[in-house]
């Protein structure tokens, strides 16, 4: 997939959707609604390098790019757990949401495209702090 900001070996991309399906009426007046049913949807890819390694490669080679590659593996993870843990936040804050019967959908879906919004900058944060995850290990030393 395109991979913008860069050129890295591991690359992961996320798309969310929702429905903000029902929403019940409460009390006599039936003016206000709550959020009775929300799903939110989320795909995830990520993008791996493949080796397959020559015939005159060393074990300890090949060894190398194993470990650098189940440490890629693990950063790439990280930045499909953050888009779970907003996926779930976006259901949790909206689910069981109350006000007026004509304008709480609305809310639910502003609050979370809000909450989805915030992905990029926490992806990016994650990335810095993980130094696109060599702190995690994933760098390949070619030294071996």
């Amino acid at each position: 997939p395109e991979n913008p900001g860069g050129s890295f070996a591991g690359y992961t991309r996320t798309r969310f959707a929702w429905d903000v399906d029902e929403s019940v009426p409460l009390g006599a007046g039936r003016e206000r609604c709550m959020i009775e049913s929300v799903d939110i949807y989320l795909d995830v890819w990520i993008t791996l390098p493949r080796w397959e390694p020559p015939g005159p490669a060393s074990q300890t080679l090949i060894a190398e790019w194993d470990r650098y590659l189940e440490r890629l593996r693990v950063h790439e993870v990280g930045h499909k757990e953050i888009a779970v843990r907003l996926a779930n936040e976006a259901a949790r804050v909206t689910k069981g949401l109350i006000g007026p019967c004509g304008a709480v959908h609305g809310t639910a879906d502003d609050w979370i495209a809000k909450i989805v919004t915030s992905e990029d900058g926490l992806q990016s944060a994650y990335d810095r702090s993980t130094r696109h995850g060599i702190t995690q290990g994933a760098y390949l030393n070619l030294s071996v």
